[in-house]
């Protein structure tokens, strides 16, 4: 069943799409350019674990248009994590870019 084609039904096998992984200073602060020029952004965080006060922050992922994605790892040093993080504050903080995401709340308890 799981290879079977179901009509009408979209999976990850039968849609276009393109994924990025974004792991370096260059690469982030372009990825970061982009999104502070679109109106809306979808994203979503990463985690060890659905306890936003005792879970760590694995990675972040970001997109803009459908079928088109952006992971950016982040590293296990809490300095290295919280520079990361604090280069996407532009973003997060910009008004006019509107978020979207599922269970927000826990994404922004997490990223704080």
């Amino acid at each position: 069943i799981e290879d079977e084609v179901v009509e009408d039904k979209k999976t990850i096998k039968t849609t276009t799409h393109q994924y990025h992984l974004v792991n370096n200073k260059s690469d982030i602060n372009k990825l970061i350019e982009i999104l502070l020029q679109q109106n809306s952004i979808c994203f979503d965080t990463e985690t060890t674990g659905l306890d936003a006060n005792n879970a760590e922050l694995v990675g972040i992922s970001f997109s803009y248009k459908a079928g088109e994605a952006y992971y950016i790892p982040i590293p296990e040093v809490y300095s290295e994590a919280m520079e990361i993080v604090s280069l996407f504050k532009a973003v997060f903080e910009n008004e006019k870019i509107e978020k979207i995401g599922q269970n927000m709340k826990y994404d922004i308890a997490i990223l704080k």
